[in-house]
């Protein structure tokens, strides 16, 4: 597993992502993000998707099938 956070963390965009949500308690959607860092939507999910698989973020709304709002992700407090 520590490969795989290091992996993660080895793409200077996936590093300000993960920081910008160790700072943002309540979260922040894929949206929020793409705005931040100036990317598409798809380029911010795709950075997330690798956070993930590393157990570095969590999705605040797994489970629920829609569609048409984008996730919200917080940092894994279990990781820090």
């Amino acid at each position: 597993m520590e490969a795989q956070i290091r992996l993660a963390l080895s793409h200077p965009r996936r590093t300000e992502i993960f920081g910008h949500l160790i700072r943002a308690k309540d979260g922040a959607s894929e949206e929020e993000l793409a705005a931040e860092f100036g990317m598409g939507i798809r380029l911010v999910e795709y950075h997330l998707s690798i956070l993930h698989s590393a157990d570095l973020i969590a999705c605040l709304d797994d489970g629920q099938e829609s569609e048409d709002t984008g996730h919200s992700y917080v940092a894994a407090s279990s990781r820090f």
